[in-house]
């Protein structure tokens, strides 16, 4: 799902600009605890529902089609051990009501952490010293991984992440290395000469 360009320039320029990334990292992060610990199906995904408009304005697009196979296979193999009321039956396969709740918090948990950390994660994140240093850096390498679709071909996916690992790390070396751009220019001027 993509906002509009007009919309998304808006909402994105607010949250980037206007709130520091630590600040909204930290709201995350309090939000958290609180949102595991929601006993009601109703309040879990009314939470994931906030959590996915926030990612949208933050981000300007968000991906649905992942979270709906991640819910569709939760609740398919809770739906396996069946307990509770029966509701219908499908052919072998008996839909029970207790099954079908405990499938749906539990998909509804995972896909709202997911868009939780979408929403707090940003690669302007920084924290003091080296155990901030080294956070930051994950934290900017996962927004990499997120940022773009990997292309998944049959019989190359496991190539196909590494590529995209290498292209992270390439990136990343680059823009931390100020060298890096003195380095290549020299090799197309061709080899240097004393004089």
């Amino acid at each position: 799902m993509k906002l509009p360009a007009c919309i998304a320039r808006r909402t994105s320029s607010f949250f980037n600009d206007r709130i520091k990334p630590e600040v909204l990292f930290i709201i995350s992060m309090l939000c958290l605890p609180v949102f595991l610990l929601l006993p009601a199906l109703r309040a879990t995904w009314t939470a994931v529902a906030v959590f996915f408009v926030l990612t949208l304005l933050r981000r300007g697009k968000v991906r649905i089609l992942p979270s709906v196979i991640i819910v569709a296979g939760i609740v398919f193999f809770s739906l396996l051990s069946p307990y509770g009321k029966l509701l219908l039956s499908v052919g072998g396969l008996d839909v029970t009501q207790g099954a079908l709740e405990s499938g749906l918090h539990k998909s509804g948990i995972l896909i709202g952490m997911v868009f939780l950390s979408q929403f707090a994660v940003s690669p302007r994140l920084h924290f003091p010293g080296r155990i901030g240093s080294f956070l930051s850096g994950v934290f900017r390498t996962f927004d990499a991984l997120t940022a773009r679709r990997i292309s998944l071909r049959p019989g190359s996916v496991i190539s196909s992440i590494d590529s995209r690992l290498l292209e992270i790390w390439n990136d990343t070396a680059c823009s931390s290395d100020t060298g890096c751009a003195q380095e290549s220019a020299p090799a197309a001027d061709g080899p240097a000469r004393d004089e």
